[in-house]
């Protein structure tokens, strides 16, 4: 599968004055602080991937998501998405790529959705057969035929955050770039947003790009994660891989009477409330353990949990003391 994001030794700077200094000073001596927000970044991006960008407050997310949407330049580095290099083809580029930044929007606030897609259908020079074909498609996988006749300021923020990306996907871009699509929604919507993701890459194989603060968006909608801190690419690989690292168990038992806690604290079981019990091994050890405790007559519930995303991301950066 061919790779249509490149980027090479990337690096973005912002320099700015010292305001801590007094003015006086700042006239005859106006000292820069850098701060560097990309450091020597590196990756590729294949076809139809879907790629969630992750990292704390102040890692580089969102500012790598605008180098590559060409909103901002990079300091230096190479970057090729498409055949394109972003910052300095945005007009011809502009057309293969669709961006949806949570807390900017694409429609106009007054009128009617349908209105502001009419506008980008003409923007994009999209032909009237394939514009409602596009139109009916949505509105058959989303239901929003009711939703794009009412304007902006009168849908919730799930329903503007689902024509959102319709408009982001009304002239078929080869790449969707999400910046927080989620934030602020709730459960349902968020649930709705995440269907409507999935569906689209796999119907149009159209690549995603997602950074997020939500790791539920990234557990459901992503197969390969980024994570970057303070700049730095400190993890790139699929996600099946991040969560087959976790090589222990939690094995919880309810017991329905005290009968066998003593036989249970033997086993290396920690009490955690009055009739519940847990205890943490390596994943190796499962089968043994639940054929021990299987022959237990009080128990009247067992479960069995694994690290979640957030868990596994958590020991990365607290592996290498980012935490």
């Amino acid at each position: 599968m061919e790779s249509i994001i490149k980027v090479s030794n990337l690096y973005k700077d912002y320099v700015f004055s010292d305001s801590s200094r007094a003015l006086l000073k700042r006239i005859f001596d106006d000292r820069k602080i850098r701060i560097e927000a990309i450091k020597n970044v590196n990756f590729e991006i294949k076809r139809g991937e879907t790629v969630g960008i992750l990292g704390l407050n102040g890692a580089g997310k969102s500012t790598l998501i605008k180098i590559l949407t060409g909103i901002i330049l990079p300091t230096s580095g190479k970057i090729n998405v498409l055949g394109f290099n972003p910052s300095e083809d945005r007009y011809n580029y502009s057309y293969n790529i669709g961006v949806v930044m949570g807390q900017k929007s694409l429609l106009w606030n007054n009128i009617a959705v349908i209105e502001s897609l009419k506008l980008y259908k003409n923007i994009y020079d999209i032909k009237d057969e394939a514009f409602y074909e596009r139109l009916n498609l949505f509105d058959e996988v989303f239901k929003i035929n009711d939703l794009i006749k009412k304007p902006v300021r009168k849908l919730s923020l799930g329903e503007r955050m689902k024509c959102e990306i319709v408009a982001s996907l009304i002239h078929n871009p080869k790449i969707l770039f999400l910046d927080e699509p989620t934030i602020g929604l709730d459960l349902i919507a968020k649930r709705q947003i995440h269907k409507m993701l999935v569906k689209m890459n796999k119907m149009l194989n159209c690549t995603i790009i997602l950074t997020t603060h939500n790791l539920n968006d990234v557990e459901i909608i992503c197969d390969r994660i980024i994570l970057l801190n303070k700049g730095i690419k400190i993890f790139d690989d699929k996600k099946e891989k991040l969560m087959l690292s976790d090589d222990k168990r939690i094995i919880n038992v309810t017991l329905e009477k005290m009968d066998e806690s003593n036989l249970l604290e033997e086993l290396g079981y920690k009490k955690i409330s009055h009739n519940k019990y847990s205890i943490e091994i390596n994943k190796n050890n499962l089968s043994f353990n639940l054929e021990k405790i299987s022959k237990f007559k009080a128990i009247s519930d067992i479960n069995i949990e694994s690290k979640n995303l957030e868990d596994l991301i958590y020991e990365i950066y607290e592996e290498k003391d980012y935490a």
